[in-house]
């Protein structure tokens, strides 16, 4: 781990990817990602870590696709001459070269010399006693996980704390579990501290290792200097019912796709559900083959009859409300669906003013809009709510889902 603070990134180009895999088998399952691949004018480090992958990989996908795994069309390079490598299992190719080394009498694939860009080994000073042990430098763990703690966010360390305490829970073991809380306990005493409140055996260590309180601007995925969050690409879950109004989510549709995000229809059905008025939205998902978790943020539209908050009292609606709200992620609604999710959904997770207003009001990032108007002013807050990625400050303790 080089923080970027120290050795900042240099884009040296773009891959872009432009479509799906065909074929999951042949174009995933068989890519073989090998450290040893190295491009003209770069050369391995002493880094035994290094050195040791680079062995084990070449076993790895020998074991795992076979020796000839360069030749597969999804790992076989642009340059048809990359290899002197033939025969054994699986062989895909009828070499026409009588010899593949070098050097041989009749002067075939000659070695390119190291003047018209072969390969030269950087010529490094290397040292060293051989002995059956870790090298000094493999005693020193514990200061890059000290600056990956502190570099988190506050919703990033409760996450952690979270994680950990659940795994920690299913351990059966109480010496497994001191044993993972005096581990935490050098890297940060409150971390470890906070960790063991739900391990009811566990005795929290005194501070041993105070931690150093350096930090990396690049390494959270919240407030990175490398991070930054808009709307585009993020998917919507639109739920709507047949009888829905769709003056409520036309426009703002439109001004979704138009930011470049994914507005999905999520419906009782696959297929057209027909609004009050008679046009129709084509779903994608249903309530019983989707999550919440599909989505970036959910919405739910009204519709134009009272009846219609009765028909939205459905079991998968209500979980898929209250599991986007205890995700931190973004919730709408509007029209007659408002009520539904203040009062159905998140019963006192919204005060009277808010509830009470005819317009466009947001709290604890949920949108409510009994009345959309053009729908402009509804998109623009939703989707500035989605350019977050979370609403990291709502609390949801109290939320079951």
């Amino acid at each position: 781990l080089i923080p970027e603070d120290l050795v900042p990134v240099q884009n040296i180009g773009t891959l872009t990817l432009n479509r799906n895999p065909i074929d999951y088998f042949t174009e995933v399952e068989e890519v073989a990602f090998c450290t040893q691949h190295i491009t003209q004018g770069m050369d391995f480090s002493s880094d035994p870590l290094l050195a040791g992958r680079s062995f084990s990989y070449q076993d790895t996908q020998i074991t795992r696709i076979g020796v000839n795994f360069g030749d597969i069309p999804v790992n076989r390079p642009v340059c048809p001459f990359a290899t002197t490598q033939q025969d054994g299992h699986m062989a895909m190719f009828s070499k026409r070269n009588r010899t593949r080394y070098h050097p041989n009498r009749f002067d075939a694939v000659p070695v390119t010399p190291v003047e018209k860009g072969g390969f030269k080994s950087y010529p490094e000073v290397v040292a060293g006693i051989k002995e059956r042990m870790h090298g000094p430098k493999f005693n020193e763990y514990i200061s890059q996980a000290q600056l990956f703690y502190n570099s988190m966010s506050e919703p990033e360390k409760d996450h952690m704390v979270s994680a950990a305490r659940f795994e920690l829970t299913k351990c059966m073991e109480t010496e497994v579990q001191q044993a993972a809380v005096e581990g935490l306990n050098l890297v940060d005493h409150g971390f470890a501290v906070a960790v063991a409140e739900v391990l009811m055996n566990v005795k929290v260590p005194d501070e041993v290792n105070p931690n150093h309180g350096k930090k990396s601007a690049f390494l959270s995925m919240v407030d990175s200097k490398s991070q930054t969050f808009t709307a585009e690409g993020r998917k919507v879950g639109i739920y709507v019912l047949p009888g829905f109004e769709y003056s409520q989510i036309a426009a703002a549709k439109k001004a979704f796709e138009a930011a470049g995000m994914m507005a999905k229809v999520v419906g009782p059905g696959s297929g057209p559900v027909k609004s009050s008025s008679g046009e129709s939205l084509t779903a994608e998902f249903t309530f019983e083959n989707s999550r919440s978790t599909h989505f970036d943020a959910v919405l739910f539209v009204g519709g134009s009859t009272p009846d219609y908050t009765k028909k939205l009292k459905i079991g998968r609606l209500i979980h898929a409300v209250r599991e986007a709200y205890m995700h931190l992620k973004v919730v709408g609604a509007t029209g007659n669906a408002v009520d539904f999710v203040t009062d159905i959904c998140l019963p006192g997770d919204f005060s009277p003013a808010v509830k009470k207003e005819t317009g466009i009001a947001m709290e604890n990032g949920v949108v409510l809009a009994h009345s959309v108007g053009t729908g402009a002013e509804f998109a623009e807050k939703f989707m500035a709510g989605v350019a977050k990625h979370r609403v990291w400050d709502r609390e949801v303790s109290h939320i079951a889902a």
